[in-house]
């Protein structure tokens, strides 16, 4: 036999409402969710403004021949890592070599 959900209409706010749980239940449930969200997107903005410096220190730290090695690994051509760093190809084909 299959179980049938029971919902009721409520004639006061146009909705269907589950006579079994409270109005002030579902109430306080929908402001316990809206307080967890604010707090998750909370912790992920501040997650955010701490690691930022982080990698721009790092990025600002990396070398030529680190950054021709992580592009090429990522598939750039030797020509277009040498137009980004503003170098020629032979000295980005060096960079690899030496890798």
């Amino acid at each position: 036999m299959l179980a049938t959900a029971t919902a009721h209409w409520s004639s006061k706010a146009g909705q269907l409402s589950n006579p079994t749980r409270p109005a002030e239940s579902r109430t306080q449930s929908r402001q316990h969710s809206t307080r967890i969200d604010t707090m998750t997107t909370t912790l992920a903005i501040l997650l955010v403004l701490l690691l930022l410096p982080v990698l721009v220190l790092l990025w600002a730290t990396e070398s030529k021949p680190q950054r021709a090695r992580r592009w090429r690994a990522a598939g750039w051509t030797q020509q277009r890592i040498a137009d980004r760093l503003g170098i020629s190809r032979a000295t980005v084909r060096r960079y690899l070599v030496t890798a």
